[in-house]
C-alpha cells in the first residue's frame, strides 16, 4: 500500500503541481516521481486502447477547436450540436452531456453571438445491449 507521505505527495501534484485537466501525466514520471506501481503495455493492448481513443476522440470532435469565427467562416448563421463529456457503458448506454445551439455573425456589431438553445445531460441505449436483447427475443 501507500503510505500517508505518498498519499499526501500525489494529492498534491493532482490538485496544484499539474496545471490542470489538460495536463498529460508521462509513465515515467507517474512511476518515478509519483512512485505509482506502472506497467509498459503490449502491442496489442495500446492498439485497443488507442482504438478507443480514436473513437472517442472522433464522436467528441476533439481535434475540431470550437472557434465561432471559424466554424461561421462568411455564413450568417449556423446551427451546432456538440457531445462535450462522454461516460460510456457496454451495458448500461452512453450518457453525454450535450451543448445546441445557434451562432449569429452579428457584423454590424461586431461580434459573434451564441444562442444556446440546450445544455445538459442525454442518453442512448447501447446498441450491443440493444442487439443482446433482439437475440433473447428470437
Amino acid at each position: 500500500g501507500l503510505d500517508n507521505a505518498k498519499i499526501e505527495n500525489i494529492i498534491n501534484f493532482l490538485c496544484d503541481g499539474s496545471s490542470g485537466h489538460d495536463y498529460l501525466l508521462h509513465w515515467k514520471e507517474a512511476k518515478n516521481d509519483l512512485g505509482l506501481n506502472v506497467e509498459i503495455t503490449d502491442n496489442e493492448f495500446y492498439d485497443l486502447i488507442k482504438r478507443i481513443y480514436d473513437d472517442i476522440s472522433e464522436e467528441l470532435g476533439l481535434l475540431v477547436p470550437f472557434e465561432p469565427k471559424i466554424l461561421l467562416s462568411e455564413k450568417e448563421e449556423l446551427d451546432y450540436e456538440f457531445k462535450r463529456i462522454l461516460i460510456e457503458s457496454v451495458n448500461y448506454g452512453s450518457n453525454f452531456f450535450l451543448s445546441k445551439g445557434k451562432l449569429k455573425n452579428l457584423k454590424e456589431q461586431g461580434y459573434i453571438q451564441d444562442y444556446r438553445s440546450f445544455e445538459g445531460w442525454c442518453f442512448e441505449e447501447s446498441e450491443i445491449k440493444n442487439s443482446m436483447a433482439l437475440k433473447r427475443e428470437k
